[in-house]
Parts: structure tokens; C-alpha cells; sequence
């Protein structure tokens, strides 16, 4: 790239170089008086100081505590299953229940009764033979406790309620279980009421110990015409056995 050379300026231009107001041509030094004047009516200002640049302030650093870190303690929880559910179910205390106040014995409540038909009770009874008839009974070589049955269902269906007490009879009966037989007893529960009320106004006396002086005389003679029975069918097929 080539360098052009300016030309100096050899001479004034007259257009450029009139003179001011105040005299002097331009580029002219003004004179000494009205140097002086300027200076007087200029304000004077001071120089400027530098400005100083601004320090940024030290922060200081916040006071950090030392803190202490502690294990938490981790806390374990069962896993509940159905089993253990269960389980503890079943291992949690119950609660105790009231023990039942004793109840004051009363007489067996009637059976409901059909329509057309009277009320009964059903109580247990446990019957005898006499002393007697205990030979009798091992001699047919059948349990007692059939020979004892035959006798009371005959017993039982000729058997009638009677209006009055009646004293049991003091004989001798037979002991021990072998030989007694125990079943039960269906009776018109107004005539047992009736009955409990003219005996037993405390009604504490069981309905076997009302009616024990009507039955017994009536099973002891079913059971002597079973035996009777017996005693003939043997004799009868012992002598069918000669011939």
C-alpha cells in the first residue's frame, strides 16, 4: 500500500486569516493586556483531584457452630402377617366374664304344647327293682339293663298321674348301678304343679320324689310279669329241647 506525504502549508490564506474582534490575526498571539483581561473576568477552577477509586468493604465471614452429628436411631416395625396377626389375636388377654350368680332351683319349665293338646313336663327319673328280683333278673342270662327297659316300658304306658301324694314304701331295693335304670318321664305340667304346690309350698322337692310312691309299686309288678315271661319261654324251649 503506497503512503501519501502531505505537503506542508507554505503561506497564509488571507480568507482564513482575518482578524478577530478583539484584533490579531488568527494563529496570532493576543496582546499582553488583553491576555490579562481574559484571565481576570474567567472563573478560576480548581482542578480536579482524581477520584479515587472505591475499596470494596471487607466482609467478614459469618461464625460457622460446629455442629455434632448424632446416629438416629433406626426404628424396626414387624412386618404383620396374617398368621401373626392371628397369633396375637388369639395371645391377647380376654376379658373376664362375670361369674353367673347361682340361681335359686325352680320347678322344669312345661314343654310348649301343641294346639289341641295339654302341656307336659319332661323330667329324669331313676327307678329300682326290689332286692328280690335281683336273682331273678341274673337267672335269665340276659344284661339287666334290658330286662329292666322291658319293665319300664310297660311301666310307663299303664302309668297315670294321681291327684295325691303317696308315700314311697319302705322296702328293700337293689344297689348299685348295675341293677337301677335311668329315663325319663313326660306328665301333664298343671296336675305336677298342682301336685309340688299341696306337697312342697317351697317348691325345692324334685318332680322323681312326688311321684316315686305311684310309680315304683307299678314298674316293680311290669318287671315281675317280664321275669314270669322269661321264667315260662325257658322252661317251654328247655322242654321242647327233651322231647
Amino acid at each position: 500500500m503506497a503512503i501519501r506525504r502531505i505537503q506542508p502549508i507554505l503561506s497564509r490564506d488571507t480568507e482564513y486569516t482575518k482578524p478577530f474582534p478583539g484584533g490579531g490575526a488568527l494563529g496570532a498571539p493576543p496582546a499582553p493586556e488583553e491576555a490579562a483581561a481574559v484571565e481576570a473576568q474567567a472563573p478560576t477552577r480548581e482542578p480536579l483531584a482524581p477520584a479515587a477509586e472505591p475499596t470494596p468493604a471487607a466482609v467478614a465471614p459469618l461464625p460457622v457452630e460446629p455442629q455434632s452429628i448424632e446416629p438416629q436411631p433406626v426404628e424396626r416395625r414387624p412386618v404383620e402377617t396374617p398368621v401373626a396377626a392371628r397369633t396375637a389375636k388369639a395371645r391377647a388377654p380376654q376379658p373376664l366374664a362375670p361369674a353367673p350368680s347361682p340361681a335359686i332351683p325352680a320347678a322344669p319349665a312345661p314343654t310348649r304344647k301343641a294346639r289341641g293338646q295339654e302341656a307336659k313336663t319332661m323330667f329324669s327319673i331313676w327307678v329300682r327293682p326290689l332286692l328280690a328280683q335281683v336273682p331273678r333278673i341274673d337267672a335269665t342270662g340276659l344284661p339287666p339293663q334290658r330286662v329292666l327297659k322291658a319293665a319300664w316300658q310297660r311301666c310307663a304306658a299303664r302309668y297315670t298321674l294321681a291327684p295325691g301324694y303317696v308315700e314311697p314304701l319302705a322296702v328293700e331295693r337293689s344297689e348299685g348301678r348295675a341293677y337301677g335304670f335311668s329315663t325319663t318321664l313326660r306328665l301333664n305340667a298343671e296336675a305336677l304343679t298342682t301336685l309340688l304346690h299341696e306337697h312342697d309350698p317351697l317348691r325345692i322337692t324334685p318332680y322323681w320324689s312326688l311321684i316315686r310312691g305311684q310309680v315304683e309299686p307299678l314298674f316293680w309288678q311290669a318287671l315281675d310279669e317280664v321275669l314270669a315271661e322269661l321264667d315260662d319261654a325257658k322252661t317251654a324251649k328247655s322242654g321242647r329241647g327233651r322231647s
